[in-house]
Protein backbone atom coordinates (compact mmCIF):
# COMPACT_ATOMS: atom_id res chain seq x y z
CA UNK A 1 0.00 0.00 0.00
CA UNK A 2 2.66 2.26 0.82
CA UNK A 3 4.75 1.88 -2.60
CA UNK A 4 1.27 2.56 -4.17
CA UNK A 5 1.08 5.72 -2.54
CA UNK A 6 3.88 6.97 -3.23
CA UNK A 7 4.17 6.53 -6.66
CA UNK A 8 0.67 8.20 -6.65
CA UNK A 9 2.19 10.90 -5.51
CA UNK A 10 5.56 11.01 -7.71
CA UNK A 11 3.18 10.70 -10.20
CA UNK A 12 1.32 13.64 -9.55
CA UNK A 13 3.91 15.64 -8.29
CA UNK A 14 5.23 14.85 -12.62
CA UNK A 15 1.75 16.00 -13.56
CA UNK A 16 2.12 19.20 -11.80
CA UNK A 17 5.89 19.68 -12.46
CA UNK A 18 4.52 19.25 -16.41
CA UNK A 19 1.46 21.46 -16.47
CA UNK A 20 3.65 24.53 -15.21
CA UNK A 21 6.02 24.24 -17.80
CA UNK A 22 3.55 23.83 -20.56
CA UNK A 23 1.66 27.01 -19.12
CA UNK A 24 4.75 28.80 -18.81
CA UNK A 25 5.89 27.84 -22.30
CA UNK A 26 2.42 29.20 -24.02
CA UNK A 27 2.11 32.34 -21.50
CA UNK A 28 5.91 32.75 -23.11
CA UNK A 29 5.33 31.94 -26.66
CA UNK A 30 1.84 34.57 -26.21
CA UNK A 31 3.92 37.09 -24.35
CA UNK A 32 6.89 37.11 -26.87
CA UNK A 33 4.17 37.48 -29.98
CA UNK A 34 2.46 40.53 -28.29
CA UNK A 35 6.03 41.72 -28.06
CA UNK A 36 6.29 40.86 -31.42
CA UNK A 37 3.71 42.46 -32.40
CA UNK A 38 4.81 45.81 -31.55
CA UNK A 39 8.29 45.28 -32.54
CA UNK A 40 6.91 44.44 -36.11
CA UNK A 41 5.08 47.73 -36.17
CA UNK A 42 8.06 49.38 -34.88
CA UNK A 43 10.28 48.04 -37.68
CA UNK A 44 8.24 50.12 -39.85
CA UNK A 45 9.28 53.16 -38.41
CA UNK A 46 12.85 52.39 -37.89
CA UNK A 47 14.09 50.06 -40.78
CA UNK A 48 11.03 50.78 -43.39
CA UNK A 49 8.78 48.89 -45.33
CA UNK A 50 11.15 46.49 -46.98
CA UNK A 51 12.49 45.18 -44.34
CA UNK A 52 9.00 44.83 -42.34
CA UNK A 53 7.57 42.90 -45.26
CA UNK A 54 10.43 40.74 -45.50
CA UNK A 55 9.61 40.05 -41.83
CA UNK A 56 6.12 38.56 -42.76
CA UNK A 57 4.89 34.89 -43.53
CA UNK A 58 4.58 33.52 -47.00
CA UNK A 59 1.10 33.47 -46.68
CA UNK A 60 1.42 37.32 -45.92
CA UNK A 61 3.66 37.75 -48.96
CA UNK A 62 1.23 35.38 -51.74
CA UNK A 63 -1.78 37.83 -50.72
CA UNK A 64 -0.10 40.79 -50.51
CA UNK A 65 2.43 42.34 -52.61
CA UNK A 66 4.89 44.84 -51.99
CA UNK A 67 3.61 47.91 -53.69
CA UNK A 68 0.32 47.48 -51.34
CA UNK A 69 2.11 47.11 -48.68
CA UNK A 70 4.05 50.04 -49.08
CA UNK A 71 1.28 52.27 -49.99
CA UNK A 72 -0.64 51.09 -47.07
CA UNK A 73 1.91 52.20 -44.70
CA UNK A 74 2.01 55.43 -46.21
CA UNK A 75 -1.05 56.61 -45.70
CA UNK A 76 -2.23 54.72 -42.96
CA UNK A 77 -0.43 56.54 -39.78
CA UNK A 78 1.52 53.22 -38.88
CA UNK A 79 4.52 55.60 -39.22
CA UNK A 80 2.98 57.88 -36.01
CA UNK A 81 3.20 53.88 -34.67
CA UNK A 82 3.21 54.75 -30.42
CA UNK A 83 2.46 52.17 -28.81
CA UNK A 84 0.26 48.71 -29.34
CA UNK A 85 -1.39 47.05 -25.96
CA UNK A 86 -2.56 43.28 -26.14
CA UNK A 87 -5.94 42.46 -24.43
CA UNK A 88 -6.18 39.03 -25.43
CA UNK A 89 -5.19 36.16 -27.63
CA UNK A 90 -6.68 33.41 -29.64
CA UNK A 91 -4.78 30.51 -30.63
CA UNK A 92 -6.07 27.60 -33.49
CA UNK A 93 -4.18 24.93 -35.52
CA UNK A 94 -5.82 24.46 -39.00
CA UNK A 95 -4.45 21.90 -41.31
CA UNK A 96 -1.61 21.21 -38.68
CA UNK A 97 -0.63 24.59 -39.02
CA UNK A 98 -0.63 26.85 -35.75
CA UNK A 99 -1.67 30.36 -35.66
CA UNK A 100 -2.35 32.85 -33.09
CA UNK A 101 -4.39 36.23 -33.38
CA UNK A 102 -3.55 39.31 -30.87
CA UNK A 103 -5.91 41.52 -30.12
CA UNK A 104 -5.30 44.94 -29.15
CA UNK A 105 -5.09 48.84 -29.14
CA UNK A 106 -2.54 50.52 -31.11
CA UNK A 107 -1.95 54.02 -30.39
CA UNK A 108 -0.84 56.93 -31.98
CA UNK A 109 0.89 59.99 -31.64
CA UNK A 110 -2.48 62.22 -32.55
CA UNK A 111 -4.16 60.75 -29.30
CA UNK A 112 -6.20 58.38 -32.09
CA UNK A 113 -6.30 54.69 -31.41
CA UNK A 114 -7.77 51.59 -33.54
CA UNK A 115 -8.90 48.39 -31.76
CA UNK A 116 -6.68 45.50 -33.94
CA UNK A 117 -5.79 42.14 -34.51
CA UNK A 118 -2.65 41.13 -35.52
CA UNK A 119 -2.64 37.32 -36.93
CA UNK A 120 0.76 35.02 -36.44
CA UNK A 121 1.85 31.51 -37.62
CA UNK A 122 3.91 29.41 -36.99
CA UNK A 123 7.28 28.87 -39.22
CA UNK A 124 9.12 26.29 -37.87
CA UNK A 125 10.16 27.73 -34.43
CA UNK A 126 9.13 31.44 -35.30
CA UNK A 127 5.91 33.32 -35.58
CA UNK A 128 5.28 35.22 -38.48
CA UNK A 129 2.78 37.89 -39.33
CA UNK A 130 -0.07 36.65 -41.09
CA UNK A 131 -2.29 39.38 -41.38
CA UNK A 132 -3.71 42.39 -39.42
CA UNK A 133 -6.76 44.88 -39.54
CA UNK A 134 -9.02 47.30 -37.21
CA UNK A 135 -11.08 49.46 -36.31
CA UNK A 136 -10.86 53.62 -35.65
CA UNK A 137 -11.80 53.99 -32.05
CA UNK A 138 -14.30 57.06 -31.60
Amino acid sequence: MKTALKVFFVALVVIIIGGVFMVKGCLSAINSTEADTKAFFQSVIDEGSQVAYDKTSDYFKEATTFEDFDAFVQSSGVLDYVDFQSTGYEVSTYDGVATKTINGTMMFNDGTSIDMYCDWVQVGEEWKVLGFGGTVVE
